[in-house]
C-alpha cells in the first residue's frame, strides 16, 4: 500500500490566513473514495500546482510553490460513506484570488475528484470546464476560473 502524503513529507506549509467559511457540497463518497483521499496527493511537476494531506478528518490542500494553506476541509462518515461537514477556504486576496463561494466550494470538490481520486471528468471538473463547444450561453461562461485552479 501507498504511505499518505504527510505534513511532515510535505515540509515548508504555512497556515491558511483569512479564513472564510464555505457552504459544503452535498455528496456522499464512497468508503473507498475516502480511502484514496487519506492518502494525499504531492505535486509532481510544476503544472502540478497542488499538495494535499489529511489528519484526521481534516483534508488540507496548499499551493506547491509558497506552501501557502488555501482549503481545509471536514470530512465526517455519513451512512453510506464520508460527507464534507466544513469548508474553509483562505480569503486573503494577496495569497488566493477570491470568487463566489459556489465557486470556491466546486473548486474543492474538483480537486478532490482530480488530484485525489484520479478522474478525469467529474461533475464538479466539468462544471469548472465550462460548456462544451457549441452549447448554449449559461451563467457561469465567461467568468473566471479561481487563480488556483488546476
Amino acid at each position: 500500500m501507498t504511505e499518505p502524503i504527510t505534513r511532515a513529507t510535505l515540509g515548508g506549509l504555512r497556515p491558511l490566513t483569512r479564513p472564510r467559511h464555505l457552504d459544503p457540497p452535498a455528496r456522499v463518497w464512497s468508503a473507498r473514495e475516502w480511502e484514496l483521499i487519506r492518502l494525499g496527493h504531492r505535486s509532481a511537476s510544476e503544472h502540478d500546482r497542488w499538495n494535499a494531506y489529511t489528519e484526521g478528518d481534516r483534508l488540507r490542500f496548499h499551493r506547491r510553490g509558497s506552501g501557502a494553506g488555501i482549503y481545509e476541509v471536514r470530512f465526517a462518515p455519513s451512512g453510506t460513506g464520508w460527507v464534507i461537514t466544513e469548508i474553509v477556504m483562505c480569503a486573503d486576496p494577496d495569497v488566493h484570488r477570491i470568487d463566489t463561494d459556489e465557486l470556491h466550494a466546486l473548486h474543492v470538490e474538483a480537486l478532490i475528484d482530480s488530484l485525489l481520486l484520479g478522474l478525469e471528468s467529474s461533475p464538479a471538473i466539468d462544471a469548472l470546464r465550462g460548456p462544451p463547444p457549441g452549447a448554449a450561453p449559461s451563467a457561469r461562461q465567461g467568468r473566471a476560473r479561481p487563480r488556483s485552479a488546476g
